[in-house]
């Protein structure tokens, strides 16, 4: 129904953001993670301390990869906070004329008076949720990925 009142061009609204939100966050997160995650890991088998040394294995892959999937995901989205303001105030009108970005980064700037502490408004509550989505996303992912492979070399 909303497509036939508006029109898919109502659909991709704000689409050039995510593009390129979507574009470099992805390609900094999937460049730095494996390294990121071998780091952590390797803390693990070099520490002094035995309580950390007796963790299984498994178990610090686990948290390797939660940590470094959390600690990635939240400083990224971090980045890309004012990109997203910019995003969603596109995404929050219909029926009104297409702005481009740079037009909608001004009007905010000048709403938020030119402030770059107000423009990250909420960043706190967007890295605590980014914390918590990209751990548990990452680790459970790298979970699976562990499982399928060696349930794929078991047949």
């Amino acid at each position: 129904m909303f497509v036939l009142q508006l029109g898919p061009r109502e659909l991709y609204r704000g689409l050039s953001l995510v593009v390129v939100r979507n574009g470099f966050s992805n390609s900094l997160f999937f460049t730095l993670r494996d390294p990121l995650r071998t780091y952590i890991f390797r803390l693990h088998q070099t520490s002094n301390s035995d309580k950390i040394r007796r963790i299984p294995e498994s178990l610090m892959h686990f948290i390797a990869d939660f940590v470094s999937g959390a600690l990635l995901g939240a400083t990224l989205s971090t980045m890309f906070f004012p990109v997203n303001v910019i995003k969603q105030r596109m995404q929050s009108t219909v029926q009104t004329p297409f702005l481009s970005g740079w037009t909608v980064f001004r009007i905010i700037w000048n709403e938020r008076n030119g402030s770059a502490r107000v423009l990250f408004r909420g960043v706190q509550l967007n890295f605590t949720r980014s914390l918590l989505a990209w751990g548990i996303t990452n680790s459970v992912y790298e979970l699976l990925r562990r499982s399928f492979e060696s349930w794929s070399e078991r047949r």
